[in-house]
């Protein structure tokens, strides 16, 4: 198996291999069946003669075969090695040798026959004949020489070794030829299927070729592909041929006949082996085609054709033009030019180009199932008639993916030539906008779906030609990037815009804070100043009233501004409780009444006797919003004015109702384009109006985020001059248990008395006083309190509030005293009023401290109420994580921390 095995790696590697030339395998071949047939042939003659010199023989012939194949393995002669193989080894050393050993008798005749094969086999041409002469020359010599010699030179065998001789070099002869033969045979298969593949391949790659291409024979039409069928419009190949006379005119455009200058073409091809010239063919039906040929001569087996490939010069022409047209619109884009405007020319370019009646860009909105035109030409006015509709839309997107195809098949086109006819009429639609044939490119931006670049024609149906839809395929990436680039442009404008906007409203919001916070702090310093150096009561008692107003006013815009950080930030939360509506609406004229009073003002208050007493919602909010709208009416109404105040009820709902709250002013009123911005945070009707009337400008601003975040909407109706009504609408939950609203169609309010009773007599409500606070001295007598504060003058005001409680205080100055003080004497003290923010130790790590005083009974129930500035929800719930019971936020109110007092003393 290892010996057959190693004879098929050498005959795959020396004989089959494609990697040597033919010449050399065939003379490999030769030699590999010589050395056998050489020692076979030898070791008989030995044997039947017993002569040891013919080992000497076989010896030297085998180093001819050597060196033989030496010539052609490293040298390359293989003319020479032939030459040396027929006429050295076979015509003169072998059949010598055979001939001394055997003479006539032997089976030298069969030799004789393999060296004339081997002669046609490895010689080509003329040599052949010269070899043959030879092999007859040398053949006549042999048998000359053997009759002469037969009985003195040839050393004959007995009758026994004559025929095993002639028997061995019939059938070494034999093996020999049949060699030769299937190694032939097998050459010849290889070539074959190589031939076959080839001219699959050829047919493969002509067949479906864009271009003409024909083959001819002996002056006349052989063969052809699809492309030549295509361009000269006939029904099929079999037409081509025998139609091919009349597809070009008598003559060509220079005056001489074609058949003349067709026959010279075709003689100077077989000739010069190519040749390239303009011809003028015709369809047909008579239309004529400029072409440019190429003539090639190509060889057919022994024969010569020439291969002929003709150029459409239409499309040529077509496609220059196009590129042209690319070459300029793309140009239109380059540089700081206005892109809309750039998209607009290169759609008129494109309609041009095309001919066609409108060229548009349109957007598909996905969410309102429709389409939206962008940017249109169209030839003339009675095309500018597009129509949005969403079924163009629903098929734009069954049409196109919505995302963009990544496996290199570029975009899909899509185009009708009739949108009655064609796919049975589902395109008809496209007729309520006046289309008749249509070519749609997908506009992909970002990878999704964004619009279609579309070509209308809508005089009539019209056929597409493929240079149209080439064109328009060509325009989507160009056009796809204009529009992207558009967009940019908006969106860059648009945030460079807003953020101008923002900086000057910023601006001017620091502007007016800067008033709104210094006038009040002006007041209180002043007034500060005048009550210390008044010598009278009565004077002291007024600049401490000027002190409180301008502390509340500076509150409120504290308050605003946390309010607007909130919301900025989302962190304004919705509390709803169970509230009286119209309570609460008492206590907003209670408080704007003053103002009121000041200005000479009327107020009428209407509510609608449908709406429930009792509801549920977030009754902090809404007074906030009432009282921003009714502060607002109050300052731009002049002195005398009237400002309306109506309650409504709108509609039922699943759990309440739909409660409406108007506020009417006959104020200064504002115009259309300030109400536009009137909503927007840091914005004023205009700039002068903080000047003139003050106020921070985030009242409406907040109002409106409030109203939103409550389900609910707000709007304003005005004329400048003519006054304002601000209106909301908010639903809201009925509670479990419900009064009839009061009886008041109306309540006319000109200069209130400053008591409450006056604003409830009024309302209605003078058979329900309010309750007179209870008297709060000496209330904690008694009791300890421990307050941990770190600014002095807040520790004195807290004790200054309480004096009169007799409730006795010991300060910390931190948080780490705070917790030494408890721990040291923790039965003294009986709550614990505690700052967040303190040095050391603050006020929430104090309080885990003390909650963690395991060893101190009261240490796990003592209040401790928080006093901070931070007043966001999250402020208060980490004060509750820490362990604190109760929250009072700063600035302190007397009745805020009395309740609290209250609570956890009494």
């Amino acid at each position: 198996m290892i010996f057959v095995n190693f004879i098929k790696k050498i005959v795959r590697k020396y004989i089959f291999s494609e990697k040597l030339d033919l010449n050399e395998r065939l003379l490999n071949l030769v030699y590999f069946m010589a050395l056998p047939t050489i020692t076979l042939v030898s070791l008989v003659r030995i044997i039947i003669l017993r002569l040891p010199v013919l080992v000497l023989i076989m010896v030297l012939l085998w180093a001819m075969c050597v060196v033989v194949l030496i010539l052609t393995q490293h040298y390359k002669k293989y003319t020479l090695a032939a030459y040396v193989t027929i006429v050295g080894v076979g015509s003169i050393l072998f059949p010598l040798t055979m001939w001394v050993t055997g003479g006539i008798d032997s089976g030298m005749s069969s030799y004789f026959v393999l060296m004339v094969t081997l002669a046609f086999l490895l010689l080509k041409g003329k040599r052949i004949v010269i070899a043959v002469v030879w092999q007859v020359f040398a053949i006549s010599t042999s048998y000359i020489l053997a009759a002469q010699f037969q009985d003195t030179l040839i050393i004959k065998m007995g009758l026994v070794g004559q025929y095993f001789d002639r028997v061995l070099s019939i059938v070494m002869a034999g093996l020999f030829v049949g060699c030769i033969f299937l190694f032939q045979q097998r050459i010849y298969e290889k070539e074959r299927t190589k031939l076959v593949e080839a001219q699959e391949l050829t047919s493969t790659l002509i067949e479906p070729a864009p271009i003409a291409c024909m083959l001819w024979k002996d002056g006349l039409l052989f063969d052809c592909n699809e492309g030549a069928v295509k361009l000269f419009a006939v029904d099929d190949k079999r037409m081509l041929k025998e139609k091919f006379s009349e597809l070009s005119p008598e003559y060509q455009p220079d005056g001489e006949l074609s058949s003349e200058r067709i026959a010279w073409q075709y003689n100077c091809a077989i000739e010069q082996g190519e040749l390239s010239c303009e011809w003028m063919h015709n369809t047909i039906d008579g239309e004529l085609i400029p072409c440019r040929l190429t003539l090639k001569r190509v060889a057919y087996g022994r024969e010569s054709l020439v291969a002929v490939y003709a150029y459409d010069l239409r499309n040529l022409n077509a496609l220059i033009e196009q590129l042209k047209l690319t070459a300029n619109i793309s140009k239109r884009f380059v540089g700081k030019k206005e892109t809309a405007d750039g998209i607009k020319t290169a759609l008129e370019e494109i309609g041009t180009f095309l001919a066609t009646s409108r060229v548009l860009v349109a957007a598909i909105d996905f969410e309102k199932r429709q389409t939206n035109i962008e940017y249109m030409w169209y030839k003339s006015e009675e095309f500018d008639t597009p129509v949005s509709k969403s079924a163009f839309a629903d098929l734009l997107a069954k049409a196109f993916p919505a995302e963009m195809p990544m496996d290199g098949t570029g975009a899909l086109m899509l185009h009708c030539n009739d949108i009655f006819t064609e796919s049975g009429g589902i395109y008809k639609i496209a007729d309520i906008a006046g289309i008749k044939a249509f070519i749609l490119a997908p506009l992909y931006i970002d990878g999704h779906l964004w619009g279609c670049l579309i070509a209308e024609n809508c005089e009539e149906a019209r056929v597409w030609s493929e240079s149209d839809i080439s064109l328009m395929e060509m325009m989507t990436s160009i056009i796809a990037n204009a529009v992207t680039r558009h967009q940019y442009e908006l969106e860059r404008t648009e945030a460079i815009n807003q953020a101008h906007e923002a900086s000057k409203a910023k601006g001017q919001f620091l502007s007016n804070m800067s008033h709104e916070i210094r006038t009040p702090m002006n007041a209180i310093i002043g007034m500060t100043n005048i009550g210390k150096n008044a010598k009278d009561d009565g004077r002291k008692n007024y600049a401490f009233e000027k002190i409180e107003e301008a502390s509340k006013h500076l509150l409120s815009v504290i308050n605003d501004v946390l309010d607007m950080s909130k919301i900025e930030a989302n962190k304004l939360e919705i509390s709803p409780i169970v509230f009286d509506f119209e309570k609460m609406l008492q206590w907003v004229v209670n408080v704007i009444s003053f103002r009121i009073n000041e200005k000479q003002q009327e107020l009428a208050l209407h509510i609608d006797k449908k709406v429930p007493r009792m509801v549920i919602s977030d009754d902090h909010r809404i007074t906030q919003v009432v009282m921003n709208l009714l502060s607002n009416a109050v300052k731009f109404t002049p002195e005398g004015g009237k400002i309306t105040l109506n309650a409504g009820y709108g509609e039922e709902t699943e759990d309440g109702c739909i409660i409406s709250i108007e506020v009417i002013d006959s104020g200064i009123g504002i115009s259309k384009e300030q109400q536009e911005r009137l909503f927007s945070s840091f914005q004023q009707a205009e700039s002068g109006t903080s000047r003139k009337f003050g106020g921070s400008g985030l009242g409406l601003a907040i109002s409106k985020r409030i109203v939103n975040l409550m389900g609910g909407d707000i709007w304003i109706e005005s004329e400048l001059g003519k006054g304002a009504k601000f209106a909301f609408r908010l639903p809201v939950k009925l509670a479990e248990e419900n009064e009839a609203s009061l009886p008041t169609p109306g309540v006319n309010i000109k200069k209130l008395a400053e008591t409450t009773d006056g604003v409830n007599g009024c309302l209605g409500q003078n058979q329900k006083q309010e309750e007179i606070p209870e008297d709060s001295s000496g209330i904690f007598a008694g009791r300890n309190a421990l307050l941990a504060e770190d600014v002095e003058i807040n520790r004195e005001i807290l004790m200054a509030m309480l004096e009169d409680t007799r409730l006795e205080i010991d300060c910390a100055e931190n948080g780490r005293q705070a917790v030494e003080m408890f721990e040291a004497t923790p039965n003294r003290y009986d709550i614990i009023l505690m700052d967040i923010q303190m040095p050391e130790m603050d006020g929430l790590e104090a309080t885990r401290r003390i909650r963690g005083l395991n060893a101190v009974p009261k240490a796990g129930t003592i209040p401790i109420v928080a006093l901070t500035a931070n007043v966001f929800s999250e402020d208060v719930e980490k004060c509750c994580e820490a362990g604190m019971n109760d929250h009072v936020g700063k600035p302190i109110d007397m009745d805020d921390i009395m309740a609290k007092l209250r609570r956890y003393l009494v």
